[in-house]
């Protein structure tokens, strides 16, 4: 009986197809376990920003005590906060003047007479006064003042003690962009150095 020659080759062709298949699926399970990975090391180094504030000449004119005595109207004190950039990264830098032992205008008198550099500091709304250039690690150190003058003042003022607290801040100068108008640095927006 042909009949049955040819549905039994039928049955054998459909069975060697499906073993071909299972074949095929079990290779390709095999090729799927082939991997290969890779890694490397990266090592990355923060850096810093780090600043000294100094009064070289002040503090040699008062041995070292930051204090100076009998002081008189008009008398004019070498007084020179000085500012260096140590860290590894530039940076902006502000510094910020604070007076105790003054009403609110005998504090803006002695601001007055201050020798501030007007090109390279200006004052923002906030009080601060901002350096208008990036200050570079290891470049020169900068300075906000050299001289302080003592106001014209009268016996209203005998006896009395004040101090200047000087404070300076910087932060990076890269990827930071600082506030302006017309050119000039005069924020550093919501940032506030710790």
């Amino acid at each position: 009986d042909y009949g049955g020659d040819i549905h039994m080759k039928k049955k054998i062709a459909v069975l060697v197809t499906a073993v071909a298949l299972v074949a095929l699926v079990a290779i390709g399970a095999t090729f799927a376990l082939f991997t290969d990975s890779h890694s490397t090391l990266n090592t990355v180094t923060m850096g810093n920003v780090k600043i000294t504030l100094t009064e070289p000449q002040f503090s040699e004119d008062t041995d070292n005590t930051n204090t100076i005595a009998n002081v008189v109207p008009r008398q004019v004190i070498d007084k020179d906060p000085t500012i260096e950039n140590v860290g590894k990264n530039d940076a902006y830098v502000r510094v910020l003047l604070a007076y105790e032992g003054l009403t609110e205008t005998q504090s803006q008198e002695v601001e007055a007479l201050l020798d501030i550099d007007g090109e390279n500091w200006i004052k923002g709304e906030d009080g601060y006064y901002y350096y208008q250039n990036i200050l570079a690690a290891g470049a020169d150190p900068i300075v906000l003042f050299t001289k302080l003058t003592v106001p014209d003042w009268g016996n209203e003022i005998n006896d009395t003690e004040f101090k200047v607290n000087i404070t300076a801040e910087a932060v990076q100068s890269d990827y930071f962009d600082p506030s302006e108008e017309d050119g000039s640095i005069i924020s550093w927006g919501d940032v506030q150095p710790e």
